[in-house]
Order: structure tokens, then sequence, then C-alpha cells
């Protein structure tokens, strides 16, 4: 049936992000579009990130910044921890995520809430904000391991 996607979503990545990094579909949700650019991070697809990037956000330095994390950072999961609007009708939607990865022999994670936008072309990245993190009872206390998935404490992680 295929290989998983690494977006986690559980489906056959040719069910999944392929056709949307392939330019064969578009992404009919924000929550979708956030999970395919995890993957294009992944596995390098540096036009399909400047392509889902708003205008208006995207800085001058992106494709240059893009391509080099994604050489330097192996990229081990994603967390989908909240969702609020970004449906088929909706116009705007915000994505609050966990994505894990190794960049210089250290496990790290980058939990962001993200909004995106639709357009006529469809969803597109505007802009993030670093996500609290937090667990089902409350914040997170700095000795605790990371609620990320890394492994490490959370004040060596997330909390640093």
């Amino acid at each position: 049936m295929g290989q998983a996607c690494e977006c986690g979503s559980g489906r056959p990545f040719g069910e999944c992000c392929g056709p949307l990094l392939g330019g064969e579909a578009v992404a009919a949700t924000a929550e979708a579009l956030m999970r395919s650019r995890y993957v294009a991070y992944a596995r390098g697809e540096v036009d399909y990130l400047v392509a889902t990037q708003a205008p208006e956000t995207r800085p001058a330095s992106l494709r240059q910044d893009v391509a080099a994390w994604a050489r330097a950072a192996r990229f081990t999961g994603l967390s989908v921890t909240a969702v609020e609007r970004g449906g088929h009708a909706e116009v705007d939607g915000f994505v609050t995520f966990s994505a894990r990865f190794v960049e210089g022999g250290r496990a790290q994670a980058l939990s962001e809430r993200s909004r995106f936008a639709r357009r006529a072309a469809g969803w597109v990245y505007v802009d993030g904000q670093p996500a609290p993190v937090r667990t089902a009872e409350g914040k997170v206390g700095r000795n605790a391991p990371c609620p990320c998935g890394s492994g490490r404490k959370y004040k060596q992680c997330c909390g640093s």
C-alpha cells in the first residue's frame, strides 16, 4: 500500500502529502497544508515550501534558509496538538504542532502555533508564534520529560 507518510497521519505518502508535494492536488485544509510542509522540510522540497508561504511574509532569503535547514536537520516526527478553524469553508486557520528533528547530533523540537490563510490558489502559511508547551496537568516542570517526545528534560529541549 506504500510507505507511511512522514506527517504522522498514518496514511500512505501517495494518498496523503505526496499529491500535494507533486503538484497534483492542493491542500483542502490548513492542517493538511501544515502536514505537507513538514514533509517538504523532511524531504528538502524547497520549491514547495516557498510556493506555500504567503508572499507578504516570505523573506528574500527563504529559499536559502530552508535549503540549509533541510540539509542540516533530520526530521523525526510531527505531533499536531490543536487545530482552530482552517476547514474547507473557512478563510483562515491556526494549527499548533511540535516538529521533532535532530540537528548537530542533538534532538530538538519546534513547537509553533502557525497561522494559515486561504487564497485563490489554496491555503498558504502566513506566520507562526512559538507555542507554549503544556500537558493536561498544566505547565511542564523544568526537570520533567519534554512532552515533544525527544526523550530529554524539558529545560534542555523545548524549554531552552
